[in-house]
């Protein structure tokens, strides 16, 4: 519950007594928070943005966790929320890009590309998954293939010019 400290008296006066009420007698697990809006008036529009925070915690991938993550714990994470939630839970682009990062880094290249793969059937329209997925390719020594994922990222942005370059690049090496 968010109320502003300059909303109706009969507000200011009740909401207090009616949260102390819901925490008393809700049920084991249920979550609840009470906030005050300094200087807020009758519903702030900073409650719907902190009401959604609240509801929806734990959405996003710890960021802190995902260095030592692999995709299978993305995964899991999302279907997680999925379960929690009623509604299927897609994994943003951000998590499946950093961790095929890290895979990178670790030289896990097939995993990096399952990564990167799952990226792109989740985004079809990511120029950046397609891009990535190349690179990943690239490492693993697949010209053909990385010069198919660039050119998906040019059919979807045509000024990418990464993929442009890297294309130039590779069809000189052949």
């Amino acid at each position: 519950m968010i109320y502003g400290d300059d909303d109706l008296p009969g507000t200011t006066s009740y909401v207090p007594d009616f949260f102390e009420l819901i925490k008393t007698k809700s049920a084991d697990g249920f979550s609840c928070q009470s906030k005050i809006i300094e200087t807020g008036g009758h519903v702030p529009y900073i409650s719907l943005h902190d009401g959604l925070r609240f509801v929806f915690s734990g959405w996003q991938y710890p960021i802190d966790q995902i260095e030592k993550s692999n995709l299978e714990d993305i995964v899991e994470h999302y279907q997680h929320l999925t379960e929690k939630y009623g509604f299927e839970a897609e994994i943003p682009l951000d998590p499946l890009i950093t961790v095929a990062f890290v895979l990178g880094e670790k030289e896990d290249i097939p995993q990096t590309i399952e990564a990167l793969l799952l990226a792109c059937k989740i985004h079809p329209y990511s120029a950046d998954a397609f891009y990535y997925l190349g690179t990943a390719y690239e490492k693993a020594g697949d010209a053909d293939l990385a010069i198919s994922q660039y050119k998906k990222a040019l059919e979807i942005n045509p000024d990418y010019a990464l993929a442009s370059q890297r294309i130039l690049q590779l069809e000189k090496k052949k």
